[in-house]
């Protein structure tokens, strides 16, 4: 879900979750590299989505944003709202990151989550 209303181009990809149990995916794009010791919240996040189990993805963001990095984390809950804490959380990065964004839609933005 993004609130930005100009051009943009589409991520996608797949993310990989081994030992998956259940929860939602939740995918963020973020300007700056995730910094593991602060909340979500209390990072930029250009662009959000969330998909019910791993699998196939796509989030749109603005073109020319330049360099980005993508995150997920599993929320291990059934429950859109809740946020587990963040000693529970199941994180990945995309491994290309930061992953630069000019016009073109990019696809095999492929992030692996590990426990």
């Amino acid at each position: 879900m993004s609130v930005y209303k100009g051009p943009t181009v589409t991520i996608s990809g797949s993310i990989v979750l081994k030992d998956y149990n259940k929860g939602f995916i939740d995918i963020k794009v973020l300007v700056k590299k995730l910094k593991m010791d602060r909340p979500w919240r209390g990072q930029f996040i250009i662009a959000s989505e969330k998909i019910p189990k791993p699998g196939f993805y796509e989030i749109k963001i603005p073109k020319k944003i330049g360099n980005v990095y993508i995150v997920a984390r599993n929320l291990d809950t059934e429950d859109t709202l809740s946020t587990p804490r963040s000693g529970e959380l199941c994180i990945g990065e995309y491994a290309g990151n930061p992953l630069r964004v000019e016009n073109q839609d990019i696809s095999g933005v492929d992030i692996e989550i590990k426990p």
